[in-house]
């Protein structure tokens, strides 16, 4: 594990801080958007599956988008390519605040936010590697990068449900259109940044969901991110039944702080060459099982105590999930193909979500929140169910893993990955 005196020298090399903060304050954005575009389209309508779709809409849009921006930002550089989405974006939001949930543009106005989200997380990632070439300061860079995942999707929740209980869910939507609009601009206006590599010809051996591995992991990925979409729509409407919306902000903190604290041992975790656990294969369905056990409790919590505290026991296994899917990818896919595999992971991960969140606001129009719950909870055994039939395609091994866990992967798979 790196000495905390290594993030201390991250924030001295000329220019990073610079970015970086900035670059946080705008993936706050990530955390709060989904959530208040939410709540703010079911204080309008009364309707969770309307703002289920809302979210839904905003996050297909981000999730197909998404690639097209990256591959952009590498073309003419992150500078260039995000600038103009710092005022488009926050345009959006503003669009979206003049018509949700009163007339039928709601949907087009939400998807046209995803799509013009600014990518500003992979944008960072890339920008270390100009800040230093140092191997052992851009490991923990990255490692850096997968804490602030879990950072930003502490705070997010947070700050919506305190701007829902104090103001109103317009102000939530608008705080996130500010972060995402200064944020980028001042990443965007830092010394430093890569200027973009020109279009260039890219060797394609395949395309990564063919590798037998990769499709295993994005089956079950996107089963659990269905599972997450899910309880994003009803951990809120939970608290709402019980006279607080304001308390599903806090509930879904109380995950994302479980999840940041797994994360935070397991990628402390080294595993000997030769031991049963350094299979990187067997690891991950361990863990699967253990999200699947864990939320059933979420399912049968009888209130909103007793949720939070099954929440942040369930979270615990999320972090160290994702670590295994992007770790067992990156050992699947050919040299010059990893970082597009990752990407396309991303995306399924994204849809995945996004049709949790639309099926848990049906269902729980219907039926009420612990069905909704149910829904989440039923798509993790089913993530667990496809990556046992699945397992035979999962590459498996015996070496030390300490290079793959925690480092450079996105640590909690939601909507959209930062």
């Amino acid at each position: 594990m790196h000495s905390l005196r290594v993030y201390a020298a991250l924030f001295r090399l000329p220019g990073a801080r610079r970015a970086a903060l900035p670059a946080l304050l705008a993936r706050t954005t990530y955390a709060m958007a989904g959530l208040s575009i939410l709540l703010l389209v079911h204080a309008r309508t009364g309707s969770f599956a309307r703002g289920g779709l809302a979210t839904a809409a905003y996050s297909l849009a981000s999730a197909a988008a998404g690639p097209w921006w990256g591959r952009r930002i590498d073309r003419i550089g992150p500078a260039r390519a995000l600038l103009p989405l710092g005022v488009a974006f926050p345009a959006a939001l503003g669009l979206l605040l003049a018509v949700a949930g009163r007339s039928p543009w709601t949907l087009p106005c939400a998807a046209l936010a995803g799509a013009l989200l600014p990518q500003i997380g992979a944008a960072m990632r890339a920008s270390w590697s100009s800040f230093t070439t140092d191997e052992g300061l851009l490991a923990a860079a990255y490692g850096m990068e997968s804490v602030l995942v879990e950072v930003v999707y502490t705070v997010g929740p947070l700050l919506v449900g305190g701007l829902v209980a104090f103001a109103s869910p317009v102000a939530a939507v608008a705080v996130a259109a500010a972060t995402a609009g200064i944020g980028t601009l001042g990443f965007c206006t830092a010394p430093g940044l890569p200027g973009g590599g020109g279009r260039g010809a890219r060797h394609r051996r395949s395309h990564p969901l063919r590798v037998p591995a990769v499709g295993a992991v994005a089956a079950a990925a996107v089963l659990q991110s269905c599972s997450f979409g899910a309880l994003e729509v009803a951990v809120p409407g939970f608290a709402s039944e019980r006279g607080s919306s304001a308390l599903g902000g806090v509930l879904l903190a109380a995950w994302a702080i479980g999840s940041m604290l797994g994360g935070t041992v397991y990628g402390a975790r080294v595993w000997p060459a030769g031991s049963r656990w350094a299979d990187p294969a067997r690891r991950y369905l361990v863990l699967l099982a253990l999200a699947a056990v864990t939320a059933l409790p979420v399912v049968g919590a009888p209130g909103t105590v007793a949720l939070g505290i099954a929440l942040l026991v369930s979270g615990l296994t999320i972090a160290p999930t994702g670590t295994e899917q992007f770790g067992l990818v990156a050992r699947a896919t050919p040299p010059g193909t990893t970082t597009e595999a990752f990407t396309w992971l991303s995306t399924t991960v994204t849809l995945g979500a996004a049709a949790g969140n639309a099926a848990a606001g049906a269902v729980q129009d219907a039926y009420g929140s612990r069905a909704g719950l149910g829904v989440g909870a039923a798509a993790g055994v089913a993530s667990l169910v496809v990556a046992l039939a699945l397992r035979g395609r999962l590459p498996h091994g015996g070496r030390a893993t300490r290079e793959l866990v925690g480092v450079g992967a996105p640590a909690v798979p939601r909507a959209p990955v930062l």
